[in-house]
């Protein structure tokens, strides 16, 4: 069988127990392996790491010495984060105590963090795990006093509080403990009995099964969701799942068959469930292994084979990889042994091995892709096998050309009889290099073993896969080798657009959604892509954002561009230009939906709950307004998730979110202006104008006028904050606006400064008008030019647009003397305003009841009821110029004529 020897020690039972973890994966791939063994002067704890998936390891580094603590280590179990921080407790070898200490995560490695004592008594065999709110839980239990214990820890371990002294029916086994919704399950192997202790402020008990046999009980959880739970146990006729389904528990499902079998150990990878005990087979103890897709489960198959040692224990960890991982003791020679296999309903190939001419999937063997996100599959993938068969395995060399361009994927070796004695060596090359070396031992038995190289050896026309037998086992028989290359489409196309956070690849609810608060964003295509000329994004107010991408390794080699976040102006496309790895140069418009948060979240909140749309997939949420105390974790709706405001303070706060897809949880701050008493705002009434004092800290929106009950104005007053700047070039005819935001309908827009260029051709009219407006029909900033006279009539205007700037210029120049000007260049009068929020301006005819209605951004109403108001005329006199030919003269218009005609007019205005 292959499999990997760890270490040989000679600390008994090292990796004991099969409730507790000794393996880890962290959210970048790296395997962690903890054990018992030797140290300087009595027992440790330590571990190794690993970063190509098992195949090499690192020298053991200490959790846990004995110059720690006053005695040896006993059973000890492990638990990881989301951080990759790892919780580490233990018992003390005379069962005398229970401790923790935690492991701190940064860049690659961990450092040791101090040690609390959990409880100071009889205790052994710890479990551990999180609580949803974060808070860390230990459950232990004592076989002679016919007790489990329970504590957690709301401070990272440092004060514990007991929460259960249960006394059991007889002496309990194995214990193990997971969370569940916001409780804790506590699943104790008490006798005959299966019990879970479920604790949401107090304990509550629930009966699997009673039927266990008393003794040597041992159990293993495994959570998948809260509606998908799974408990594996010995029983008098073999190792027997019990199923939860979110609502109850089924009957118990017979994974083997003899009462020896023990020490079950469950993992999940992708949509498989795999399970790997201890097996009797009624000569030897064995590792085997089973797995679980749609509701069926797969045949028995053996990772040890070995006649003369038996197994003690054996131990699996998931992963996102479509490999599980699994350690496991020789009980006598005290081998720590380490392997892996890729899993399947058939246990033959990987599931990506078995589809072909899909439009969609979701069983990339890629880490990355535990954020459970289905995205548009563009290419449709072809296995192409390559096989190398020998009846008679001798030594020799074998080559097949590549004519077809794609990638190196994967191989599967079998052998019908590895031989009596030695073993067979072969190598296997791709375009001349060594991608792999395979040792089969001779043991007079078949060999079956498959291997993922990952997709990221590119491989080219006229390129070689070559098969080296370098040595060959006595009287071995029947060796198959098939290789397996993944062809690429004719066609490089990109895949999707995503955000990279914490290492991990995050997805939105569509597959170009991007979000300011990831590290990075990324753009995956089809296939490898040579080199790349420019990336560049286009914003709302057509700014064009250029970028420096880096090319990197995705789901293929050099198949995924990385860039970083932009934040200063919405994004709505990304113009990419490319070369194939033919050098041919390919152009993509793709089309993005860019939002700052990862839900939608309003800059001003004003009620004591708010609902809020999630535009990532995620499978649960929760929040906080400390990073200390969070919330429930709860799923969400139809993506949309409720938060809870009633325990805040008016003001600016800052909310923290987590949103959680498997084992990926992406975090980010968001700040909120959260205000809920009644708009500060007045309204004076006088005879013939209404005077608005408004000094609330959320920006107006509207105020409605109404007239003996019946609503007579709108006006929509601009609110917003910047815009204190502008620049003017009359030689370039430019404009700059600073930067600014408007508030409007509870958003936020930001605008990114930019040089605006005066129209080219404009009429030969003595005066015009550049408008700087903030579109409310698109949510978008613009220039609009009009014609105006000095006194700033503007006719015209679109009513959708709000006027924040207001610059006149004339299309006159001076030429000699200023009294003769002709066209040409710019030349602004002076005349620069920056407009603010309007007073409220009312027409009436003759007297009415007047009340006004004002509205904030976040919907907020105060309503104010007025006196009678009497009208108020004012008398405005205009001078009227006309030529000979009744032509009105306008304001600035150079005339020479003498036969000129005036005249007064007079308007009565309100």
């Amino acid at each position: 069988m292959a499999y990997t020897l760890i270490d040989t020690v000679t600390t008994p039972n090292p990796t004991i127990d099969s409730n507790q973890r000794k393996l880890v994966e962290t959210t970048l791939g790296t395997i962690v392996l903890f054990s018992r063994v030797e140290g300087a002067v009595g027992i440790d704890i330590k571990y190794k790491i690993s970063t190509d998936g098992g195949t090499t390891w690192s020298s053991w580094n200490a959790a846990l010495a004995v110059g720690d603590v006053a005695d040896n280590p006993g059973d000890f179990d492990i638990y990881i984060d989301t951080n990759n921080d790892i919780l580490l407790t233990w018992s003390v070898s005379t069962g005398a105590s229970i401790k923790y200490r935690k492991l701190t995560y940064s860049g690659g490695s961990w450092s040791n963090g101090t040690i609390y004592t959990v409880r100071t008594g009889n205790a052994k065999i710890p479990c551990i795990t999180r609580r949803a709110n974060g808070d860390i839980w230990i459950g232990a239990n004592h076989s002679s006093t016919n007790k489990v214990w329970a504590w957690d820890s709301v401070d990272e371990g440092v004060n514990w509080v007991k929460r259960a002294e249960t006394a059991t029916a007889s002496n309990p086994n194995l214990t193990d403990i997971i969370p569940k919704g916001s409780d804790i399950w506590f699943i104790v192997r008490d006798g005959a009995e299966l019990v879970i202790l479920k604790w949401s402020g107090s304990w509550a008990s629930d009966v699997i099964t009673n039927t266990l046999p008393v003794s040597n009980g041992t159990v293993n959880v495994l959570k998948v969701s809260d509606s998908e739970i799974y408990i594996a146990t010995n029983t008098a006729s073999g190792i027997v799942l019990y199923t939860y389904n979110g609502s109850s528990w089924d009957a118990g499902t017979a994974i083997s068959d003899n009462v020896n079998d023990t020490q079950p150990s469950l993992g999940t990878s992708q949509t498989y469930v795999a399970i790997v005990w201890k097996d009797y087979d009624g000569s030897n103890y064995n590792v085997a292994y089973k797995t679980n897709s749609a509701g069926s489960w797969g045949a028995q198959v053996n990772l040890t084979d070995d006649a003369v040692e038996d197994t003690r224990i054996a131990a699996i960890e998931s992963s996102a990889s479509g490999k599980i991982y699994t350690v496991w003791t020789r009980i006598n020679s005290y081998d720590i042994v380490f392997d892996s296999a890729i899993i399947s309903a058939t246990n033959q190939l990987s599931p990506i091995f078995q589809f072909a001419g899909v439009d969609r999937h979701a069983l990339i063997p890629n880490p990355e892709f535990q954020w459970k996100s289905i995205y548009e599959n563009k290419f449709c993938p072809n296995l192409i096998n390559f096989e190398y068969k020998w009846d008679i395995p001798t030594i020799n060399v074998s080559t097949s050309p590549i004519t077809v361009y794609g990638c190196l994927y994967g191989y599967s070796i079998f052998m019908k009889d590895t031989g009596s004695a030695g073993s067979t060596i072969l190598n296997i090359y791709a375009a001349g290099v060594l991608k792999k070396t395979v040792t089969i031992a001779a043991a007079n038995s078949e060999y079956s073993d498959i291997y993922y190289f990952g997709m990221t050896d590119e491989l080219k026309t006229l390129d070689e896969l070559t098969v080296k037998v370098i040595q060959v086992a006595d009287n071995s028989s029947l060796l198959k080798v098939n290789i397996y290359q993944m062809s690429f489409p004719f066609k490089i196309e990109p895949l999707f657009v995503g955000n990279l956070k914490d290492g991990s690849l995050v997805t939105g609810t569509d597959y170009n959604l991007i979000v300011s608060s990831a590290d990075y964003w990324v753009i995956e295509f089809n296939q490898p892509i040579k080199s790349i000329s420019s990336v560049e994004a286009l914003g709302i107010n057509t700014d064009i954002v250029s970028f420096t991408p880096t090319l990197e390794n995705g789901l293929f080699k050099n198949s995924r561009i990385k860039i970083n976040t932009y934040s200063a102006l919405a994004l709505s496309k990304f113009t990419i230009i490319l070369q194939d790895t033919l050098g041919q140069s390919q152009s993509f418009n793709i089309n993005i939906n860019h939002s700052k948060y990862a839900s939608v979240f309003p800059p001003y909140v004003t009620s004591t709950s708010l609902t809020v749309l999630s535009i990532l997939n995620i499978e649960s949420y929760r929040y906080s307004f400390d990073e200390i105390s969070w919330s429930a974790t709860s799923s969400p709706i139809n993506n949309t998730l409720d938060i809870d405001f009633s325990s805040q303070s008016e003001g600016n706060i800052v909310l923290y979110m987590q949103y959680s897809n498997g084992s990926i949880v992406y975090s980010e701050s968001i700040p909120i202006a959260y205000y809920t008493s009644t708009l500060n705002s007045n309204v004076i009434f006088g005879k013939n104008v209404l005077e608005l004092d408004y000094s609330d800290e959320v920006p107006i929106d509207k105020i409605e006028v109404y007239y003996d009950g019946n609503l007579a104005d709108t006006i929509n007053p601009t609110s917003f904050t910047g815009f204190d700047t502008l620049v003017k070039d009359e030689s370039e005819r430019t404009l700059q606006m600073s930067l600014g935001t408007v508030y409007y309908k509870n958003n936020a827009y930001a605008y990114s400064s930019s040089v605006y260029s005066l129209l080219a051709n404009v009429a030969v009219s003595p005066y015009w008008l550049a408008l700087f407006c903030f579109n409310t029909s698109t949510n978008s900033f613009e220039w609009v030019e009009v014609y105006s006279d000095l006194m700033g009539t503007i006719q015209n205007l679109p009513s959708y647009l709000l006027i924040i700037h207001k610059v006149f210029y004339s299309t006159y120049t001076v030429l000699d003397t200023p009294d003769i000007r002709f066209p040409g260049t710019v030349l602004f009068n002076g005349i620069d305003e920056r407009q603010e929020p309007p007073k409220i301006a009312i027409s009436t005819e003759g007297s009415h009841d007047v009340s006004v209605k004002v509205y904030d951004i976040a919907g907020r109403v105060l309503t104010f009821e007025g006196e009678t108001i009497e009208t108020l005329f004012t008398n405005y006199y205009t001078l009227v110029v006309t030529d000979a030919l009744s032509n009105i003269i306008k304001p600035g218009q150079i005339h020479f004529e003498t036969d000129l005609t005036y005249t007064i007019t007079r308007e009565d205005r309100i």
